[in-house]
């Protein structure tokens, strides 16, 4: 097992680093209520769904039997696809730090090392960390109770609570404000290194703030005038049934995909009411599966290209080093701990959930594909396989992030996993 911090257990300040981790830990806040049985979306129960999440600290599963433990989910194409994607990109990103994507290079930030600009970089970290704090404190408990269980160490560490993830956002800010800026004279790499570690926080933060706001956005979503029978991702959920009434207010599929437009998925919307209808509720069913997977897919993709531009940054500021001065970013030291914070296992894990993304993406082309199909019975099976794949997504990438912190080497030191940068940008993949 790998050590644990040492400067985690020495003098005041440090001592202020161990709320609830191998002690008794700070009390929660208040368990979160369930939205309304009567909230019309699916993400009432998307916000709930990681509550069946197995806890995996000190034991190692795979994916298809945390999928079963998880409530028999069934095994589909969707879960068979993110897996090749994991296991080929364990291969590509053994061996190389930073990959290129030839089609469309990911910008990096400027990186401008005068005294001014790095000052400013510590600006930016508490305005962004500020904004994360007051995001939080505005939503609600159960928004809050999801982005603890989705994306911070409680994924793995049930002791991790609410009130620690506050505490290491000021802690975070607090520590890195009390480093001194590195003065002109200081050497190139080392103005380098104190302004990537500061973008790094920034990213981190600001990877949370999206999370923070797509929860919030399903939040507001399953307030909206849907239907009651449509508002569960459970694949045991007793599937909706058409009434006569239903039949005689049939929908169209340009019509469903103008229902898309209103839950905000762009990009399908038609004209036009021709060609076969279905039943409202299960057209209801699937704009509402749809649209809660299409609001994920999104906001992956957003918080993945944060990362990914911060990693170019990276890469373009090692690229004028010599290998001593990059071996110190490659393993950035991080105030107060003695576990520097190491590039290749973040880059690892952003390509492999690159990879897993492009897999799982319900695309544009899919969903004008079920025009073919515009019946009740596929109509009803394509609303299932949504919600498979979107359960396929969590459980795929919880098996992503427990591998990268288990190939870190620090999945059973609850100390690090739950106080380390990398442990949170890990989570927030």
């Amino acid at each position: 097992m790998a050590q644990p911090q040492n400067h985690l257990n020495k003098g005041n300040f440090d001592e202020q680093l161990k709320p609830g981790v191998h002690g008794q830990p700070l009390s929660a806040a208040g368990v979160a209520q369930p939205l309304s049985t009567s909230a019309p979306l699916a993400s009432r129960d998307a916000l709930n769904h990681s509550l069946e999440t197995p806890r995996v600290v000190g034991q190692q599963q795979d994916a298809a039997t945390r999928t079963k433990q998880s409530g028999g989910k069934l095994l589909f194409p969707f879960l068979v696809s993110a897996l090749v994607a994991l296991a080929l990109s364990a291969v590509l990103a053994r061996g190389r730090f930073f990959a290129a994507e030839k089609e469309k290079p990911v910008l990096a930030h400027p990186l401008e090392t005068d005294h001014q600009s790095l000052k400013q970089t510590l600006k930016i970290v508490d305005e962004t960390a500020r904004r994360l704090r007051n995001k939080l404190k505005e939503s609600s408990a159960q928004v809050r109770e999801s982005f603890l269980k989705l994306y911070t160490p409680n994924m793995l560490l049930e002791t991790f609570t609410e009130e620690q993830s506050k505490f290491w956002c000021e802690k975070y800010v607090e520590v890195l404000k009390s480093q001194p800026i590195p003065e002109e004279v200081a050497d190139e790499a080392e103005r380098q290194e104190f302004a990537l570690r500061n973008l790094l926080f920034t990213t981190i933060f600001r990877a949370a703030e999206i999370r923070l706001d797509h929860l919030n956005k399903l939040e507001e979503l399953s307030l909206g005038p849907q239907i009651p029978s449509a508002s569960s991702l459970d694949l045991e959920t007793i599937l909706p049934h058409a009434t006569v009434e239903d039949k005689q207010d049939a929908v169209s599929f340009q019509q469903f995909t103008r229902m898309l437009e209103r839950l905000g998925v762009v990009g399908v919307a038609q004209e036009g009411d021709s060609g076969p209808k279905v039943s409202s509720v299960l057209a209801d069913d699937l704009a509402n599966a749809v649209a809660i997977k299409v609001h994920y897919d999104s906001c992956n993709l957003e918080v993945l290209q944060e990362f990914e531009t911060f990693l170019a940054s990276a890469q373009q500021a090692m690229a004028e080093m010599s290998e001593e001065e990059r071996r110190r970013i490659e393993n950035m030291e991080m105030p107060k701990l003695d576990v520097p914070f190491p590039l290749s296992v973040l880059t690892q894990a952003v390509e492999r959930t690159k990879l897993r993304g492009e897999a799982e993406r319900l695309s544009t082309a899919e969903i004008l594909n079920w025009r073919e199909q515009w019946n009740d019975v596929d109509v009803s099976t394509a609303a299932q396989d949504v919600r498979i794949s979107q359960n396929t997504m969590f459980s795929v990438a919880l098996d992503a992030k427990h591998s990268a912190v288990e190939e870190w080497g620090y999945l059973e030191n609850e100390t690090v996993l739950s106080t380390h940068a990398l442990s949170a940008a890990v989570f927030l993949l």
